[in-house]
Formats: structure tokens, sequence, C-alpha cells
């Protein structure tokens, strides 16, 4: 019997950590091994489990490299999705070419499609990933907004208007008083009914150091500060 083994990561740090691709590849080249399963050919993805099928070309090379009687094999099956509506849809695509999916962490997805509490035991786990990956974007999301709240930077680019000092692993950002003050004058401005465009040219007629306002620029400030935001905050 012929095996194609499809793996997946979503994010450098869980390719390395123990769900990384070498590990899924070799946990699955021992599983072909037991059952004596030539491998027809290994796919790997580096995307979210949650992507849709036309965003992971590899998974799309492996279901279009299958022939009937094959098994397609994941390590589990949140590597071939993570939203369950997703992961029937690939399912039903390798049930069409006449292959069987197999998860070499079980999951049900060996049995015999008769057999209902395999059935049931498949889309529990599928269901049980699929809330999983809501809780952690939930913790993360968490996590992140007790850091603004606190001071620390969360990444990308520093905001207009702070510096960052770094305390140790941590980032604090702290008010730059200078650009604070270029704030202040550009809600100042927009509150008495200035455009865009015109406050854009005043703060181009005010610098001395080669800095050229955009009006992108100041949109972005006035979206991260917003007027009722910034009022409040300031009084």
């Amino acid at each position: 019997m012929r095996t194609i083994i499809y793996t997946r990561v979503s994010t450098q740090a869980q390719n390395e950590s123990g769900l990384g691709l070498e590990a899924q590849q070799t946990e699955c080249k021992l599983y072909a091994k037991r059952f004596e399963w030539e491998i027809g050919g290994i796919y790997t993805d580096s995307v979210s489990g949650a992507s849709e099928i036309d965003k992971r070309p590899e998974l799309l090379n492996a279901l279009a490299d299958l022939k009937r009687g094959d098994v397609f094999m994941v390590y589990k099956l949140d590597r071939l999705a993570r939203d369950g509506a997703l992961a029937a849809i690939i399912e039903r695509e390798i049930n069409r070419k006449g292959a069987t999916l197999v998860s070499v962490c079980g999951e049900g997805t060996a049995a015999d499609d008769d057999d209902l509490g395999a059935f049931v035991q498949k889309r529990m786990f599928t269901m049980f990933a699929e809330i999983e990956r809501k809780m952690i974007q939930t913790r993360t999301k968490q996590a992140l907004k007790a850091k603004r709240a606190k001071g620390e930077r969360t990444g990308g680019s520093i905001p207009f208007g702070y510096d960052v000092d770094t305390q140790g692993e941590t980032q604090i950002l702290i008010p730059n008083q200078a650009e604070q003050d270029t704030i202040k004058e550009i809600m100042t401005e927009r509150t008495q009914g200035a455009s865009i465009r015109l406050i854009a040219d005043k703060l181009n007629d005010k610098q001395a150091n080669g800095k050229v306002w955009h009006q992108t620029a100041i949109r972005r400030i006035m979206k991260r500060h917003s007027v009722d935001n910034y009022w409040g905050a300031a009084n």
C-alpha cells in the first residue's frame, strides 16, 4: 500500500517545538514502516491551519498525487486543518479520490467509515482542536491587552509619540515629549475643523530636520488617537 504524508506548521516557534516538521515526518515514516507502506511523497506547508485550501500549495499537490487505495497520512488531525468545516472539505476530497485518511495519533481516522463510534470520535477531535485554537487566540489577545495596559511594547514598529526603554527582556513605551506635542497639535487643529492636508502643510512649514509629513501618517495618528479618546485621556 502507498501512503502520502502531509505535514504542516503555522509558525517558526511551532517548527522548533515538539510539533516541528522534522518530528512530524519522523513519526509518520515510522508509522508507515510499521505497516510496510510505501511512501509515495512527503508534502509540507508552513501556513496557518485556518488558511483556505488554495493558500496551501503543498496540500493541493498532495491531494493531486493521491491515487485510489492510497493512505493520506498526517501526524495529528489538526495538521490537516484546525477549522472543522475546512477539515471536512479536505477529508471529503481524500475520500472522493478513493483514499483513506490516517492520523498517526489515531483520532478515529483509520477505522471503517461505517463505524459510527469512530466517526463521532473523529468529529470530536476536530471540534476540540478548533475550540483549543480559539482559546489560544483569546488568551493571546488578553495577554497582549494586559501588556499594552502596562505600557509594554507588544511588537511592531514603535508608535509615533513614544520611545522604547528596555528593562531586561521587557520593552516599555515611554512618551516622547516633542512628538506628544505634535500629536496634541494635530488633534487640536482637527477639532477646530482643519483639513488633513492643511495640518500636513502646517507641520511641514515648521520642520527643520527634513522630515516630510504625509497625509497618510496624520491619518494613522488620528486613528490611533481618536478625538474622544485623546481628549478623555488628556483631561
